[in-house]
């Protein structure tokens, strides 16, 4: 992976500030544009939907609240790239994200294979995997939701799922609390 992927090991191992973040019961909150954090995210994210001929798509409005923004890249990619993982060619996943009265919503959101009803609840537990043949091909090992759980959690979110089998899946969280304002 390039550098400036979220994904990048030296973040992720010990003493980077994710693996950091994740052993610690908070991480390190400051002013964080969310904007900006799904522009990176896209940057990060364009080589591999390029690749597989689906499209990216950001409608995220601007805010800058507290939190880990190395920590918002990393939910938001792993995400995004599940989202790629079950579209189709030519398919789109979408990164939205807006300001509410409780704090601010990010959804991401694909048309491609759906979840059964049955996995939604199993979709966070650590080594999960839907379908484990695709996850094998595309060289999963299912712990990217596991991780997303954890980073929603330390920034006091929490991840739903909504999905129909052939229509797509949507993964929202609302990050509340903290010294938010427009930026």
């Amino acid at each position: 992976k390039d550098e400036g992927s979220p994904l990048d090991r030296r973040k992720l191992g010990e003493g980077g500030e994710v693996g950091r973040a994740l052993e610690r019961a908070e991480p390190e909150m400051k002013p964080t544009p969310l904007l900006r954090v799904a522009e990176e995210v896209k940057e990060s994210a364009d080589y591999l939907f390029n690749q597989s001929g689906v499209s990216l798509v950001l409608r995220v409005k601007p805010a800058t609240i507290y939190a880990s923004g190395e920590l918002l890249r990393l939910l938001l990619f792993n995400l995004a790239d599940n989202a790629r993982k079950a579209s189709v060619k030519g398919g789109e996943v979408v990164i939205e994200g807006e300001r509410r009265a409780e704090g601010y919503y990010f959804a991401v959101i694909d048309h491609g294979c759906g979840i059964p009803p049955e996995a939604l609840t199993r979709l966070t537990d650590p080594f999960y995997m839907v379908d484990k043949s695709r996850a094998r091909e595309q060289g999963g090992a299912g712990l990217g939701l596991a991780l997303c759980r954890r980073i929603a959690e330390l920034h006091g979110a929490e991840l739903c799922f909504e999905s129909q089998v052939g229509e797509g899946t949507t993964v929202s969280f609302l990050l509340k609390g903290g010294d938010r304002h427009e930026g």
